[in-house]
């Protein structure tokens, strides 16, 4: 896992791939930075899916874009066929979401957790509210 609170996850990715970047990238947070980052890290003639929310205005390096013959595809939406396969997958015990889940609040602590999730004063990945804690 890259954690991109802690280290370039361009570098990263350029540094496993010998500097070549990869295939397909999949951009799910939704910032200029990470857009950008996501271009950076995709080899010539690959596909990068932008999934995440983004801002109003962005800039992309279009320019780039079109040497390096990159195709940006976006998505808004899952269909439901998405969600089943992601939870069989989870249960299956092929993708371990633990990791993710950086934070657990109960729910008397739900505001706790969201000054966490709005702050980000911690590293934070995933905040679960878990009404059983209570």
């Amino acid at each position: 896992m890259i954690n991109a609170g802690r280290e370039d996850p361009v570098q990263r990715i350029m540094g496993l791939t010998d500097m070549k970047g990869v295939d397909r990238v999949l951009e799910a947070v939704g910032t200029q930075t990470s857009v950008q980052q996501a271009m950076k890290m995709a080899k010539n003639g690959s596909v990068v899916t932008v999934l995440g929310v983004l801002e109003s205005t962005m800039n992309l390096d279009v320019l780039s874009t079109v040497v390096r013959e990159i195709q940006i595809k976006g998505s808004y939406a899952y269909v439901p066929t998405d969600i089943d396969l992601a939870l069989d997958l989870i249960a299956a015990g092929k993708v371990d979401v633990k990791p993710l889940i950086t934070h657990v609040f109960s729910l008397d602590d739900i505001r706790k957790g969201f000054e966490v999730l709005e702050g980000k004063k911690e590293e934070v990945i995933k905040v679960v509210i878990r009404p059983s804690l209570s």
